[in-house]
């Protein structure tokens, strides 16, 4: 593969072009797609310069054979220690060509997007062909052949009858490769992380592929096995199976799609997740989690959208986390702030806040940052009667931290 040259923008950030690069990177088609799909911006400024600008999504594609774009986490080493609470909402595939390196972290979401794309294929119904199938019975099934049956009462059995019937077969080469795959991430969890819920659906999903046992295709090597469903996959105009075929060859190659690790070969997608999303889940996650033991629940507010104006419909509170008591009722509104934070908070995210808090009657509201270490902010007593307070946390121990956070809220106070 040529040596590419790597431009990083940072998350939310702004990076400067040379002139001859940015000829040559406006060129590209699938640099213009990532543009158009708003995961990176162009910026002309007064003095003739050109900046490209970073969304709220870090990740990388390979946008003609000499650049690559990567846009990275504002905050160092975020991805890594959120990436296991990814949903559906936090990251994007792309059906542009990304770079594949070697293992790391975000192989689980490989294994996870893999998984939901042969779950679509199945559910819509697996490939299929039609072959002849001998049989004998004593009830004709199919068309009845003479020749064998005569044989059957040459052997006493009267009272069977031998016929041929036409049967569907699930045993073909794009079928065998998904299952090879499925099975393949119950290898790749011994020697890299794969999240419990990804193992269980891809053993749920080889359950489905038990028809597809060919022994040809399980004692291909690895690489063999991958180089068949990359030529599938490039030959099938099935759009849901050329994806899961592509992802297959992913998985059996025994690559990832890691950021900043050196590229070692091509994914046929690239992937970006929105850090943001993910600093939400993971907090969600991590409170809940540390509320249970006290009788607690943590949820976003869901379909629950209070009014702001009394019987007006033209604002609703929406805040991204909701502690429910034992009873069912609302202890605590919070919200989570993906963003650098020196203990400052500014007056809209506070004003914000109170608003959740005064829709929702709740009692305690406060706010979550990302930060180098767990530090608090108590604002107090709101005219609004809320009692507001400010959370620093690490996003590397943000388990011990949600705990001690969760600890205030039961007992009605803060630390």
């Amino acid at each position: 593969m040529n040596e590419c040259c790597v431009i990083r923008i940072p998350e939310r950030g702004t990076v400067a072009l040379p002139e001859s690069q940015w000829r040559e990177i406006s060129l590209s088609t699938d640099f213009w797609k990532l543009v158009e799909r708003g995961v990176v911006g162009v910026e002309h400024t007064r003095a003739g310069q050109v900046r490209l600008l970073g969304s709220c999504y870090v990740g990388r594609a390979r946008i003609d054979e000499r650049h690559i774009i990567e846009v990275h986490e504002k905050i160092e080493g975020s991805l890594v220690a959120l990436v296991r609470h990814a949903s559906a909402g936090s990251f994007r595939h792309e059906p542009l060509t990304g770079p594949s390196t070697d293992f790391g972290p975000l192989i689980e979401l490989v294994a996870g997007r893999f998984v939901d794309t042969v779950r679509r294929y199945v559910t819509r119904g697996r490939r299929f062909r039609y072959e002849k199938q001998r049989a004998t019975g004593s009830l004709v099934g199919g068309r009845l052949d003479v020749t064998r049956t005569l044989g059957l009462r040459a052997r006493g059995l009267r009272h069977m009858v031998a016929f041929e019937r036409q049967a569907t077969s699930h045993a073909l080469p794009e079928n065998t490769l998904l299952l090879a795959a499925l099975r393949e991430i119950e290898r790749l969890s011994t020697i890299a992380v794969i999240s419990p819920d990804a193992l269980v659906r891809s053993r749920g999903m080889a359950m489905l592929f038990g028809d597809c046992r060919q022994a040809e295709a399980f004692l291909a090597s690895r690489h063999r096995s991958a180089r068949m469903a990359r030529e599938l996959a490039a030959t099938t105009t099935d759009e849901v199976l050329a994806d899961a075929l592509a992802m297959a060859a992913v998985l059996l190659s025994h690559e990832s799609v890691e950021p900043g690790a050196a590229p070692i070969g091509r994914s046929p997608e690239a992937w970006f997740l929105n850090l943001e999303h993910l600093f939400e889940a993971a907090v969600r996650n991590c409170l809940d989690a540390a509320a249970k033991t006290c009788g607690h629940r943590v949820a976003s507010a869901g379909t629950d959208r209070r009014r702001v104006f009394g019987d007006s419909d033209y604002l609703r509170a929406h805040p991204d986390l909701v502690v429910r008591n034992k009873s069912a009722r609302i202890a605590a509104i919070g919200d989570v702030k993906y963003k650098q934070w020196a203990g400052n908070t500014t007056p809209s995210d506070i004003y914000q806040l109170l608003v959740h808090a005064a829709a929702f009657e709740a009692g305690i509201a406060f706010l979550v940052f990302p930060s180098s270490s767990f530090h608090v902010s108590e604002y107090g007593d709101a005219v609004t009667g809320a009692h507001v307070t400010v959370y620093g946390v690490d996003v590397n121990t943000l388990g011990e931290h949600a705990s001690r956070i969760m600890l205030a809220i039961a007992a009605g106070r803060t630390p």
